[in-house]
């Protein structure tokens, strides 16, 4: 296995495919379980989230696919650009989502993978970009 270079907290989970709540419990360094980051360097302010649903799971086996029980390391302080997997959330209710983050016709979009679910315009200022995702993890057992 590569080298850790950083432990995150793992402080919530988010809903792919509908919106969640997030709730940051913990101070900086406080946490009830931590995911190691091996290919990445993270911020400070770095931490991960379980993924739950299906909405970013592409049905294409030759894609990127993000199922249910992936780990994604979400670094707050990574400019998001089109193409870029973020989690954005609603300001007013501070319920978030795990999406590819697109661009078209000067407006900008979540995308999920599944093309099962819609994509979510967030040209309003209660949607917010609050990380991108810098690396995940998917855990198996056999």
């Amino acid at each position: 296995a590569p080298p850790v270079k950083a432990r995150v907290p793992l402080i919530s989970w988010v809903r792919a495919g509908m919106w969640s709540d997030v709730t940051d419990q913990f101070q900086p360094g406080e946490a009830d379980e931590w995911e190691e980051v091996y290919d990445s360097r993270p911020s400070k302010r770095t931490f991960a989230l379980k993924v739950t649903g299906d909405s970013m799971t592409s049905p294409f086996p030759s894609d990127r696919s993000f199922p249910e029980g992936t780990i994604i390391i979400v670094d707050p302080e990574r400019a998001a650009g089109p193409g870029d997997y973020v989690v954005a959330k609603d300001v007013g209710t501070q319920q978030a989502t795990f999406k590819r983050l697109m661009h078209d016709g000067g407006r900008w979009f979540l995308k999920a993978l599944n093309p099962a679910y819609q994509a979510i315009e967030i040209d309003d200022p209660e949607m917010r970009v609050i990380g991108r995702v810098i690396e995940y993890h998917l855990r198996g057992k056999l």
